[in-house]
């Protein structure tokens, strides 16, 4: 193929930006002398189409990506229509396509019925005269359905005048499509289709000036607690049963009971003797008391002796009541033990259990912890902020954090879900970062105590700007990458000079154009079909 002016190539990286694209038509014959695609074409009998036009449009969530040969009367064409859907980028596995050639009124239209293979439809096109005709393609499935309009085609009317025409590309067809670049990657449509891959659009939208920072979710200051044994003894289950990992406790809800360990010196037969004692004295303190309210009546003795006796009686029972309990809970056993008494351990707060960190009729020492209780109704956002960057904090108006596990940035504005509650006041001494503490009142329930985050604190005016997804940019020796496509096959390495990071989303300042088409998830593996040619090679046969 020819070299292309820097005039060309720039009208053809503006059309394939519009999602369009042409390949030139290419001659070859046996009597080929390394310049017959070129030179014109060969003999007949002896020749084929090498290449053909090659459109990609994007809209009613499909992806179209069409091969066909030139377009002759009375001849049929192979057309060869890759459909994509646009929500997860996997080949649309049933339905009907058309082809239709209109002119004026009248209209021819050729079909397949169903797919050849997953996301391929083979379609043979027979035109019938000759002339400019609207082309269009239409899918149709049950619920669903997709049209695209493909502009203006030209039928010849026979090989001789293709031939002719097939050196002038911006001619050929009458299609406003651009030659495509012979450099691109080819990345096929089958090795797409069976990967995580996807592209997206480079958009202008507003960007926000930002600091970047590493963060932690943690409770808020009164939002977690952990319980501890209040004396040595055996747990026992609450009246709701043991807790468990992510139950939801009320403040005070009793959560367990602990009976107190009786000591290494008490046995069954200690208990049964202090028992029977208690109540020798409460006997003897009940005959004391009627005794001196005889006498009282009689004026014997004075009403403080009374009194005294009176004391003395409560105290026995008391005493009483003590030896019952100590040897009841040993007749029973520790689970019988903790239905009726033992020391209860309650919710400090309400919230969920985070942990347990004995199981039922453990032994515990005092103070051993028992259980983990957090309150995820607000979480804090502590940001790791480098102290070069404090000075900008003072126009901090919320921003974005990105975890581990979740493809989106979770948004957090300050006076709507959020709120700022300090920034530290001494730089750390190793990391040199300054912790900056938002209060999310309103947080995503997928969210967990403990999570790492990457933080991004809006600070200042916000502008427009041509962004695309972080995820499209690949680093290469230190250098942005991306990955531009040129048509449904076939994409260009661009280096990139970046902007802020705003979220999901990456302004660029230079090398990618509003609407071109990026990369945004299979970039590494784009970069492995160009790197290795052979990976992907010609074996992409319809």
């Amino acid at each position: 193929m020819k070299a292309t002016t820097a005039a060309t190539a720039a009208l053809l990286a503006a059309l394939a930006g519009a999602g369009v694209t042409w390949s030139v038509m290419k001659w070859t014959g046996d009597h080929d002398d390394g310049h017959g695609a070129e030179a014109g074409a060969p003999a007949d009998g002896a020749d084929h189409w090498e290449e053909s036009a090659r459109i990609t449009r994007f809209g009613d969530g499909t992806e179209l990506y069409l091969e066909h040969p030139p377009l002759v009367s009375g001849e049929s064409a192979a057309f060869i229509v890759h459909l994509t859907r646009l929500a997860d980028f996997k080949p649309v596995t049933s339905g009907r396509v058309s082809v239709i050639l209109g002119s004026g009124s009248s209209e021819e239209r050729f079909e397949a019925a169903a797919p050849a293979e997953p996301g391929i439809f083979r379609v043979d096109v027979k035109p019938r005269s000759a002339g400019s005709r609207r082309l269009a393609l239409r899918w149709e499935d049950a619920g669903a359905g997709a049209v695209h309009d493909l502009g203006e085609a030209r039928v010849f009317a026979d090989e001789a005048a293709a031939r002719a025409d097939h050196g002038h590309p911006k001619e050929v067809h009458g299609h406003d499509h651009a030659e495509q670049h012979e450099d691109g990657i080819l990345l096929t449509k089958e090795r797409q289709w069976s990967t995580d891959f996807a592209t997206a659009p480079a958009i202008v939208q507003p960007m926000r000036e930002l600091v970047l920072a590493t963060g932690t979710l943690r409770a808020h200051s009164d939002g977690e607690a952990v319980l501890h044994s209040p004396a040595s003894g055996h747990l026992q289950p609450g009246p709701e049963g043991f807790p468990r990992v992510g139950m939801r406790v009320r403040d005070g809800q009793v959560l367990a009971r602990l009976v107190p360990h009786l000591g290494s010196d008490s046995d069954l037969a200690s208990l049964e003797l202090n028992l029977a004692k208690a109540r020798l004295s409460v006997e003897r303190a009940r005959q004391e008391r009627e005794r001196l309210e005889s006498l009282f009546a009689l004026g014997a003795v004075p009403e403080k002796r009374v009194i005294a006796a009176r004391s003395e009686e409560q105290a026995a029972m008391a005493e009483l009541s003590a030896a019952e309990a100590r040897a009841g809970h040993y007749r029973e056993g520790p689970a019988a033990r903790g239905k009726h008494g033992g020391l209860p351990i309650e919710a400090p707060i309400s919230g969920v259990v985070a942990e347990v960190m004995v199981v039922p009729g453990a032994f515990l020492a005092e103070g051993a912890p028992v259980l983990h209780v957090v309150d995820p109704s607000r979480l804090w956002l502590e940001a790791r902020v480098p102290e070069s960057e404090l000075g900008r904090l003072e126009r901090a108006t919320g921003g974005w954090f990105r975890v581990e596990g979740f493809e989106q940035s979770f948004e957090f504005a300050v006076g709507r879900n959020a709120r700022l509650v300090a920034v530290g006041g001494v730089v750390d001494r190793e990391s040199r970062t300054v912790p900056v503490i938002f209060e999310l009142t309103q947080p995503d329930r997928r969210l967990r105590i403990g999570m790492s985050a990457r933080v991004g604190i809006s600070v200042g005016a916000t502008d427009d700007a041509v962004a695309i997804p972080v995820t499209a940019v690949v680093e290469e020796g230190g250098r942005s990458v991306v990955f531009v496509q040129l048509d449904g096959e076939h994409f260009a390495r661009r280096e990139v000079q970046l902007g802020p990071r705003d979220g999901p989303w990456v302004a660029v300042r230079q090398g990618v154009r509003q609407g071109e088409r990026v990369v945004s998830r299979g970039a590494y593996l784009v970069k492995l079909a160009g790197s290795v040619p052979a990976v992907e090679g010609h074996g992409h046969a319809h």
